[in-house]
């Protein structure tokens, strides 16, 4: 015995599959197939372009003279292609003795390794490979020592302390 779908059991007779076709099939198809072009395809036309010797005659910016269908094939009307550019960035020191690496702007970094080149410098400690000649880093910054020159703190600073410790301070915090 079969069970429907729903896991019921069927009450009475199911309907006979149907044992032939309703038609007959269709033998050969009715129309033989479009055969292939023998022409191979025709650009699209385009306007020629042209430079009479009246374009050099008129009296106004290129810009608009190439814009004549006369004068639209000259020279200064076809855009030439790009070159690149001559120059090339400069790069920092690698490395040498007049250049350290920096996190102030004002003095250079205490660790040999930051100082060796501009590389170490920048990608591994994060500073700044800058000039020792450069005008910030002629003077001492904010709370550095400047014991041993009073005058070299950096502008709107002064040397202050006593005895044998003095470092550049904002001169109102100077009481």
């Amino acid at each position: 015995t079969c069970m429907s779908p729903t896991g019921e059991m069927p009450t009475g007779p199911t309907d006979a599959p149907i044992s032939s076709p309703t038609g007959t099939p269709v033998a050969n198809p009715t129309s033989a197939p479009v055969p292939s072009p023998t022409d191979k395809p025709v650009k699209a036309p385009t306007k020629p372009l042209k430079c009479k010797s009246s374009c050099y005659e008129i009296e106004m910016p290129w810009k608009k003279i190439c814009k004549k269908k006369n004068c639209n094939g000259c020279p200064k009307c076809i855009p030439s292609p790009t070159s690149p550019p001559l120059f090339h960035p400069t790069q920092p020191p690698v490395d040498g003795n007049d250049y350290c690496c920096t996190w102030n702007f004002h003095n250079c970094g205490e660790i040999p390794f930051c100082n060796e080149n501009s590389k170490n410098c920048q990608s591994r400690c994060g500073g700044s490979w800058l000039s020792k000649s450069a005008p910030a880093m002629q003077c001492i910054a904010m709370f550095l020592e400047c014991t041993a020159d009073e005058n070299a703190c950096c502008e709107d600073l002064i040397c202050s302390g006593a005895g044998s410790y003095k470092q550049c301070v904002d001169p109102a915090a100077v009481v």
